[in-house]
C-alpha cells in the first residue's frame, strides 16, 4: 500500500502488499500460524491503545514557513488539510475520469514534446511525467482509500470499483511503445555517457521509470510482447480469483458449550447462536477472528483435531489456481530471460538475488532446529501430565499447550494483563514517546482551529468519519526545530465497513515542488479497537500483541511523515518489500522494554474513584480479591513476561522461515522440468512437518473410526492449506514473503546496538531518522545500516535475542 505518489492505477495494484494491511487473507494465515506458529500469536504481553483527544497546547518553537497562528496559539501548518466530507460517489466519478484523462494526456504531451525519440529530453520528458505523477497523487486520496476507511457503502464501493479502469490506464501507458523508445533513449544515453546536470535521484528516477516499461516486455519483440500481454493478464485474472474465494469462504461448525470446555467465557459471549437444528449450539466461522481464540483454549482434543483439518479443507478450488499461477509466473519470467519468478522479483530488493534468500534462511533454520527439541519436550511434558501420553505431538496440539504453559506455568494470563492498558490512557504515552525518540511534536487540531485551517472553513470536512483525530507534526529536532513534518490522522475504533486488523495509510507523499516548497505528506495509522460501553466506567483495554501492532503501524507512519526526497515516487516506505518493514518491526522491541511497560501502563482502577468502585465489583463478583494492585505494570510480571519471551521461540521462527522456504520451492525451481514436479500440496504439509516437527492427520490409522473424517489415509494430502496464503498468491509478497525475516534481524541488529541501553534516547532517534529515514528510496540501505551502525549489519543480535549463543 505505498506508491501513492502515482497514477492512482499503479497507487491500487500495491494496496494490500507492504505489510500495512492486514485483510482477510492475513486473518486465515493468522488462524493457521495460531495452531503452527504460536509464539507470535499468543506471546503474552501488552497491547496498544487509543489516544487522548484533548487538546495539548504546545511549544514548537519558531516556524520556518509558518508565520501564521492558530486560535490556540499553536502554529498554522503553510500546508492546509485533506478535504473529506466533501466527496460523493460522483465527485469521485469525477476524479476517476480527470485521472484517466490526466494519464492518456500527459503520454501524448511527452510524445508531442519530441518528434524522434532522439529529441527526448530529461525535462520533456521524465520530469513532465513525474510531476503529473505526482498531482495525481493529490486528486485521489478519497479515491484511493475509502474502499478501507470510509463509513459510507457507496463511497467505498466507489474507490474499489474505480481499481478496474485505473489498472487498465496505467498498464496503457506502460506498454506504449512511442513513450518507451523515448524513455529508453534517455536511459541508455545515461548509461553511456552521464549527464552531470542531474542529480542521483533524477537518474534513480530515469531507471526505474525504464525498468517499469522494460518489466512490461516491451523490450520484447511483436510475437514476444503478445505472449506477455496474454501471461499478464492470466496472472492477474488468477491472483484476483485467488482472493475472492479466499474472501468468500464461509465454511461454518456448530459446538456444545460441553465441547468447547476451556474456551474462555468471553470467547463464547462473542461467538453467535445457531438456529432452528443447531439451536443451543455456539456457531464457529472460519471466515473471521474466532477460529485462533478457540482452538488454543479447548480442553477436547477431537474437538481441536475437527478444527485444526477443517481450517486446512477452505477453499478447495485454489489448489488449481496455484498450480496455474505458478507456472504461469516462471514462464513470464524466463520469457524476460530470467533464470526463475523469483530471480526477477528480488532484482530490486537489497537480497538482490535468490541464492541470497537461500542462504538467509538456511542461516535461520539451523540454529532454530538445534533449539526446537527442548521446545517440543516441554510442550510435551505438558500433555503427558494432563493426559497421560505423549508420544504424539499434533498440529492441534501445539497452541492449547502452549497457551496452557503461559497461563498456568508463567502466569500471564491475555485477560489479567491487559487490565494495565486502558487505550485512552495508553496511547497519548505511546505518542510522548515517539515525540522524544524522533524529536517531533504531535499538536491535536480541534474545535476553533478545525474550522480555521479547513479550506471550507467547516472543520468536519476534514475527517472521513467523526471519531478520527487529526495531528499537525512538528519537527524538534536542534538543527531544524519548527519545521512543518505533515500530518498524522489516527483512526483507532472499529466500525461497520472498515477494513480489519491494523494499517497504516500512506495517503499523500512528501516531495520538493519546483519553487523549492515541498509538498507535505499525510499519513494515517487504523486500528479496530472496540469503543467501551459508554453505560461503563470500565475503558477499552488492550492485550500485548495490539500494543507491539500499534507500535509497528506507527513506525510505518514516523518513516513515512519523516522522509525528505526530490520525487514522491522514492518518498517513506516506498521502498523494497526487505526494507520496507525494518523501520516499523524495529519499533516492535519497545515492546518488551521494561521501562516502557512501565511508560504505557496505568491499571483502570486508577483512573477514577468511579473506575475504582467498577473493579472491585468485578472482583466481588468473580470472589477475587479486592485488594487495589499496583498503578503501574508490576516487575514481577515484567519478570515473568521477558522469561516466557523465548519460550517457543524456535517455533515461531521456523514457522515464519518455512512459509519464506515454500515460496521458493514454488518460485525458484531450476527448471521449468523441475517445477512440473512440484506438488504444492504435498510440499506444503511435508514442509510444516519438516520445520516445525509436529505429527498431522498423515500418521492417524484410517481404520480407526472418526479418523477418515479427519484426513487419516490421504498421507501428505489430508489438507491444503497453502490455498488461503494470500501473500504470495494474491497480495503482492510473492518470492519475497522472506523479506519479514530479512527485515526483523537489521532490526534486531539497530535496536540492540543503539536502542536498548537507552531507549527514549533523543540523540541516537534522531540520528536514525534522518539518516536512515529521510532519505526513503534513494539510498543504498545497506549503506545507510553501515553509516548508522558504525560497521557492517549482521546477524548476531537476532540470534541473541532467540536465546542462541552466539
Amino acid at each position: 500500500m505505498t506508491k501513492q505518489f502515482a497514477l492512482t492505477a499503479a497507487i491500487r495494484k500495491s494496496k494490500n502488499i507492504n505489510g500495512f494491511w492486514f485483510g482477510r487473507q492475513c486473518v486465515l494465515l493468522a488462524g493457521l500460524l495460531i495452531a503452527l506458529c504460536t509464539i507470535y500469536i499468543l506471546a503474552p504481553g501488552l497491547d496498544s491503545g487509543v489516544p487522548s483527544h484533548r487538546h495539548q497546547k504546545r511549544d514548537v518553537g519558531h516556524n520556518k514557513r509558518a508565520n501564521a497562528f492558530l486560535s490556540t496559539g499553536d502554529p498554522k501548518p503553510p500546508q492546509p488539510p485533506i478535504v473529506w466530507g466533501k466527496d460523493t460517489v460522483e465527485s469521485l466519478q469525477k476524479t476517476l475520469d480527470k485521472l484517466l484523462a490526466d494519464e492518456k494526456a500527459v503520454v501524448e504531451t511527452i510524445i508531442k514534446n519530441s518528434k524522434t525519440p532522439q529529441d527526448a529530453t530529461f525535462n520533456n520528458t521524465i520530469k513532465v511525467y513525474a510531476e503529473h505523477e505526482q498531482n495525481a497523487g493529490l486528486l485521489s486520496p478519497g479515491l484511493d482509500q475509502y474502499e478501507a476507511i470510509s463509513p459510507d457503502k457507496g463511497l467505498r464501493n466507489a474507490s474499489s470499483q474505480a481499481s478496474t479502469p485505473l489498472d487498465e490506464s496505467w498498464e496503457n501507458t506502460r506498454q506504449n511503445k512511442d513513450l518507451f523508445d523515448r524513455v529508453d533513449f534517455l536511459y541508455q544515453r545515461q548509461k553511456d555517457k552521464p549527464d552531470p546536470e542531474l542529480s542521483a535521484e533524477d537518474c534513480l528516477y530515469l531507471e526505474k521509470f525504464w525498468r517499469s516499461f522494460a518489466d512490461n516486455g516491451l523490450h520484447l519483440s511483436d510475437e514476444g510482447l503478445k505472449q506477455f500481454k496474454e501471461y499478464s493478464k492470466n496472472i492477474s485474472d488468477l491472483e484476483t480469483e485467488f482472493g475472492d474465494t479466499v474472501n468468500a469462504i464461509n465454511t461454518t461448525l456448530y459446538f456444545s458449550k460441553d465441547e468447547l470446555e476451556g474456551v474462555p467465557q468471553a470467547t463464547l459471549d462473542g461467538l453467535k447462536n445457531g438456529t432452528g437444528e443447531n439451536e443451543g449450539k455456539f456457531v464457529l466461522s472460519f471466515a473471521g477472528p474466532d477460529y485462533g481464540p478457540v482452538i488454543v483454549h479447548t480442553k477436547n482434543d477431537t474437538v481441536r483435531r475437527l478444527l485444526a483439518y477443517t481450517n486446512d479443507q477452505t477453499a478447495p478450488s485454489n489448489v488449481e489456481v496455484i498450480e496455474k499461477l505458478i507456472k504461469l509466473r516462471d514462464e513470464r519470467a524466463r520469457l524476460l530471460n530470467y533464470s526463475s519468478f523469483a530471480e526477477r522479483e528480488v532484482r530490486d530488493e537489497m537480497a538482490k538475488t535468490p541464492d541470497a534468500v537461500v542462504k538467509l534462511l538456511e542461516s535461520v533454520k539451523k540454529p532454530m532446529l538445534e533449539k526446537l527439541p527442548k521446545e517440543l519436550q516441554h510442550l510435551k511434558d505438558r500433555k503427558k501430565n494432563e493426559t497421560g501420553n505423549a508420544e504424539h505431538f499434533y498440529i492441534w496440539d501445539n497452541g492449547y499447550y502452549s497457551t496452557e504453559i503461559w497461563e498456568q506455568e508463567y502466569k500471564l494470563d491475555a485477560d489479567y494483563l491487559k487490565e494495565w492498558f486502558p487505550a485512552d490512557y495508553m496511547f497519548p504515552q505511546l505518542l510522548k514517546m515517539y515525540e522524544e525518540i524522533y524529536a517531533l511534536k504531535f499538536l491535536a487540531i480541534t474545535g476553533k482551529d478545525l474550522d480555521d485551517i479547513s479550506p471550507t472553513k467547516n472543520g468536519s470536512d476534514l475527517f472521513w468519519a467523526p471519531d478520527v483525530t487529526l495531528y499537525s507534526v512538528w519537527d524538534d529536532a536542534d538543527d531544524t526545530k519548527g519545521d512543518f513534518i505533515g500530518y498524522f490522522y489516527v483512526d483507532l475504533y472499529y466500525r461497520e465497513g472498515k477494513s480489519p486488523g491494523a494499517f497504516m495509510l500512506p495517503i499523500v507523499a512528501g516531495w520538493e515542488k519546483e519553487d523549492g516548497s515541498r509538498n507535505y505528506p499525510s499519513v494515517a495509522i487504523c486500528c479496530n479497537f472496540k469503543k467501551s460501553d459508554s453505560k461503563t466506567v470500565k475503558p477499552q483495554l488492550i492485550m500485548r500483541s495490539e500494543v507491539q501492532t500499534i507500535l509497528h503501524e506507527a513506525g510505518h507512519c514516523m518513516h513515512s511523515l519523516t522522509s525528505r526526497v526530490k520525487y514522491g515516487r522514492f518518498h517513506g516506505t516506498n521502498t523494497p518489500r526487505d526494507w520496507v518493514e525494518m523501520p516499523s518491526q524495529l519499533m516492535e522491541n519497545w515492546s518488551y522494554n521494561p521501562a516502557v511497560l512501565k511508560l504505557f501502563s496505568k491499571h483502570w482502577s486508577y483512573l477514577s474513584p468511579e473506575a475504582l468502585e467498577a473493579w472491585q465489583k468485578e472482583q466481588e463478583d468473580a470472589k477475587k480479591d479486592t485488594k487495589q494492585p499496583e498503578e503501574k505494570f508490576p516487575d514481577d510480571l515484567i519478570k515473568r513476561l521477558l522469561e516466557s519471551k523465548n519460550a517457543f521461540a524456535a517455533q515461531g521462527e521456523l514457522g515464519q522461515t518455512f512459509l519464506s522456504a515454500y515460496d521458493y520451492i514454488l518460485h525458484n525451481p531450476k527448471s521449468k522440468e523441475d517445477l512440473a514436479k512440484i506438488d504444492p500440496t504435498e510440499e506444503w504439509n511435508k514442509g510444516w512437518k519438516d520445520y516445525n516437527q509436529l505429527d498431522g492427520p498423515e500418521i492417524l490409522d484410517p481404520n480407526v473410526p472418526g479418523n477418515k473424517e479427519v484426513g487419516a489415509g490421504q498421507g501428505f494430502k489430508w489438507g491444503h492449506g497453502q490455498t488461503t496464503f494470500g501473500h504470495i498468491f494474491s497480495n503482492g509478497y510473492q518470492a519475497k514473503y522472506y523479506s519479514y525475516t530479512w527485515t526483523r534481524i537489521n532490526a534486531k541488529d539497530v535496536y540492540y546496538t543503539k536502542f536498548e541501553k537507552d531507549p527514549f534516547s533523543r540523540e541516537v532517534g534522531t540520528k536514525w531518522r534522518k539518516i536512515v529515514l529521510e532519505p526513503g528510496a534513494t539510498k543504498d540501505y545497506d549503506k545507510l545500516l553501515e553509516e548508522f551502525l558504525g560497521r557492517p549489519p549482521n546477524n548476531q543480535a537476532f540470534l541473541k535475542d532467540l536465546g542462541v549463543d552466539v
